[in-house]
């Protein structure tokens, strides 16, 4: 599914606006990760975080025809956050509403955790990628939320940036689906900018930057980049306007923010993960599967993590070819004489990498003619 233009979807956030989230709140969290998240002490720590007043603003801003739908977490080498869909169980539970596990159908990744990247600057090129587990998981949930209200939870409402990353997905990629808002169990504050806040960020730009920059697109870029998500967002960037020189730094900030924001999009609608090296389940699974059961983007990603260099070209017959690099001394696709279609070339490609670089250490030992102890 190509995609050329992002239409953000806009969020309406339906948490509590008192600004819940505090650090001992994150410690609790840290401290529940340590350990693996355990069931019955997770439990408890939502359940007495779930205020009345809370549960009451939710429960106003749903119907019975409303579905509950938790955000998925990203898999790493910590324990995964297993909050949002926690909550939203207990949320289902104290309803009556169904609640559909994004875990279940999508995926996560993301260079480093928004919690580790506070700074604008950081922020602003901190990739991330929410993708479709395969066709089968995205027909079934296009099939689950089609022409239903859906409401997104997490466990956590900063910036604000997941849930309309997700809100958009799913818009774009199931046009009838209706995402209603999304909702926290904590918020550091729901407000989004107001008018007067642009404004006065806007302001700020211009009076320190270059005045040959049309003061127009200085408005338009605060607008495009910060609209959609909360004032904290917009503050990050209003805290380093105080000179000329954070003044442009923060512009460029701006323009790289939302371009990163808008290729993340992308990339998940397309399926296209280049930047991110397979994981251990991808990687089990190439060493597994045939070739012809690999994903066109898993296997792209394969040839350029492990040939970051590869180089297609097409001969004067019509025949593709993949080497390793540029130099087009080494070719990792073999045709074995017969002409090859740009699949072929790369499933030939991925039969190579497969051979030559997935071995485990014993079948590269035993191929060398050596003996391991085991």
């Amino acid at each position: 599914m190509g995609v050329t233009d992002i239409q953000l979807t806009p969020v309406s956030f339906k948490s509590s606006l008192s600004g819940t989230y505090n650090k001992a709140i994150g410690k609790q969290k840290d401290e529940l990760r340590s350990l693996g998240f355990p069931q019955k002490k997770t439990n408890n720590f939502i359940r007495k975080s779930l205020s009345d007043k809370l549960l009451d603003k939710f429960k106003k801003n749903t119907t019975k025809e409303t579905l509950i739908v938790s955000l998925p977490s990203k898999k790493g080498e910590k324990a995964m956050n297993v909050l949002p869909s926690e909550y939203a169980k207990i949320l289902s539970e104290k309803t009556g509403l169904k609640h559909v596990d994004l875990n279940d159908y999508m995926n996560v990744r993301q260079e480093q955790s928004s919690r580790s990247a506070y700074s604008a600057q950081e922020r602003s090129t901190n990739h991330f990628n929410i993708t479709f587990k395969g066709n089968e998981q995205r027909d079934s949930l296009n099939k689950i939320l089609s022409n239903k209200p859906i409401i997104l939870v997490d466990d956590v409402i900063t910036t604000g940036e997941t849930l309309v990353a997700t809100a958009t997905i799913l818009k774009m990629s199931f046009p009838k689906t209706e995402v209603i808002g999304g909702h926290a169990l904590f918020a550091v504050d729901t407000r989004t900018p107001t008018n007067r806040d642009i404004q006065r960020l806007t302001e700020k730009l211009e009076a320190q930057m270059d005045p040959s920059i049309q003061r127009k697109s200085i408005a338009n870029l605060v607008t495009e980049a910060l609209s959609n998500f909360t004032r904290k967002k917009m503050m990050r960037f209003e805290l380093g306007t105080k000179n000329e020189i954070e003044a442009k730094q923060q512009f460029k900030n701006l323009r790289s923010d939302i371009d990163k924001f808008k290729t993340s999009i992308r990339e998940s609608i397309d399926g296209n993960l280049f930047r991110y090296k397979l994981d251990n389940q991808e990687i089990r699974k190439m060493k597994e599967s045939p070739v012809e059961y690999l994903s066109p983007q898993l296997k792209s990603r394969a040839i350029l993590q492990y040939y970051p260099e590869a180089k297609i070209t097409n001969t004067k017959d019509g025949s593709v070819h993949i080497f390793s690099d540029p130099s087009l001394t080494k070719e990792i696709s073999d045709g074995k004489g017969k002409p090859m279609n740009e699949n072929s070339a790369i499933n030939s490609a991925i039969e190579h990498i497969k051979e030559n670089r997935l071995k485990t250490s014993h079948e590269q030992a035993v191929s060398k003619g050596n003996s391991i102890g085991i």
